[in-house]
């Protein structure tokens, strides 16, 4: 197994070692752990308590007796060190560390960070953190994950990677809000040992992930970044990126935060066309793109066919194309008479195509429209534009949004819905 690989996936038929604390961090990560299907035994270990979370604890790793696949730790940053060299002495090789207080907090940290490194190097350990909250492998049904998971999004194919820890709660909720399927996400914390690098590589090997979507303050390893973009694209997996730190308020708090040095944005944008990253503004439009991305692939070239019953969004959708590099191709000829048979005299055959209101006296109209725009040469996507609860197209979330379809899979028809509350695909 690969370091990330060792870390992310601990075998079921061995045993997660839970955080030396009583703390709400440790009841997490216990209930995680036991809620998200981990099948191996779990040791709790408390210098302080015979008990803890209602079960007998240890009072050190030396006292389990039994080979450890991975440690949770959440003693204080003083004591990560030892912690960390007693498990190297008992052959723990990975550990997710929850504590704060090394390199982001200033010279004492960054000296108690440099000494946790020294030894990480020297004993080949791997570990996730520090003041990183752990993650939630949907695929493995395994979550050692410092904060609570109320609702898990479903198992499915997009790899999230994160250098926050709050924010990934927020990603868990979004996801499950939205039926966007999870097959790993990661809380990096300061990389110290584990990389984002390390995990998108880990992904771009992983059959359970298809997308990987990340948030990023900064790209640590230039060159080896650049390395994992460029096998994820061979391995078409497209990654979809969220990287803060446009403004200096921005990077002053990125710095403070994990002790990320964010760099030049313009850099960053030419960079990440250059490897074919997908960059968004929002955690919004990261996990959406993601989830999107993860239903139909890649998308096969910059031409697209629209289909909508609204002329504003036609104008909407016009307009952003452009901006997005996208083109919006005039039907071909045959195409163009197929369509005149099928709309309304009143209406206006081209692309996009305004198929207007009359979708609800013909309940086949807009159907029939993207069958027909589907098997155009205008390019293999189709987009339909859609609003309101009424529309009597047979899709698992009909209330509003936009559904790319593709010509060559006859049904496949993943959608994205804008409603009141927020966006849903």
């Amino acid at each position: 197994m690969s370091p990330p690989s060792a870390a992310c996936s601990p075998r079921p038929r061995s045993h997660s070692s839970a955080p030396p604390t009583k703390s709400g961090w440790s009841l997490s990560t216990y209930q995680n752990l036991l809620d998200r299907g981990f099948t191996g035994p779990v040791h709790l270990v408390s210098p302080r308590s015979p008990e803890v979370h209602g079960r007998a604890a240890h009072k050190s790793l030396t006292d389990l007796g039994t080979p450890v696949d991975l440690a949770y730790v959440m003693v204080p940053a003083s004591a990560v060190l030892d912690v960390l060299r007693e498990g190297a002495e008992l052959g723990i090789r990975n550990y997710v560390v929850l504590t704060a207080g090394f390199g982001e907090t200033g010279v004492e940290g960054r000296r108690r960070e440099q000494e946790l490194h020294s030894l990480v190097r020297e004993r080949n350990l791997n570990v996730l953190g520090p003041n990183g909250n752990g993650y939630v492998n949907a695929a493995a049904g395994i979550a050692p994950y410092g904060l609570p998971v109320t609702q898990p999004p479903p198992a499915g194919t997009v790899g999230v990677v994160l250098q926050s820890g709050a924010l990934a709660s927020a990603v868990l909720t979004f996801m499950h809000a939205r039926n966007i399927g999870l097959s790993m996400l990661t809380s990096m914390g300061n990389e110290m040992s584990l990389s984002v690098t390390d995990v998108v590589d880990h992904l771009v090997d992983d059959p359970a992930t298809k997308v990987i979507a990340l948030f990023l303050e900064t790209v640590r390893h230039p060159a080896e970044f650049a390395r994992v973009a460029r096998r994820a694209a061979a391995a078409g997996k497209p990654i979809v990126a969220l990287k803060i730190g446009a403004s200096k308020l921005a990077s002053r708090t990125a710095q403070a935060h994990t002790g990320a040095l964010v760099g030049d944005d313009h850099v960053v944008d030419a960079a990440f066309r250059r490897l074919g990253i997908i960059r968004v503004h929002s955690l919004e439009e990261l996990i959406l793109t993601a989830g999107l991305l993860a239903r139909t692939g890649p998308l096969p070239g910059p031409r697209i066919g629209v289909v909508t019953p609204s002329g504003g969004a036609c104008e909407i959708i016009a307009d952003r194309a452009e901006q997005e590099g996208l083109e919006i191709p005039a039907f071909a000829p045959a195409t163009t008479a197929q369509l005149e048979e099928s709309v309304p005299e009143f209406a206006t055959v081209q692309n996009p195509l305004d198929v207007t209101g009359y979708v609800l006296v013909d309940r086949t109209l807009l159907a029939r429209a993207l069958k027909a725009v589907a098997a155009d040469p205008v390019g293999r996507l189709v987009g339909r534009l859609a609003h309101g609860r009424w529309l009597p197209m047979p899709v698992p979330w009909c209330v509003a949004g936009a559904q790319i379809v593709s010509s060559t899979t006859t049904g496949f028809q993943p959608t994205c819905h804008s409603e009141p509350e927020g966006v849903r695909t």
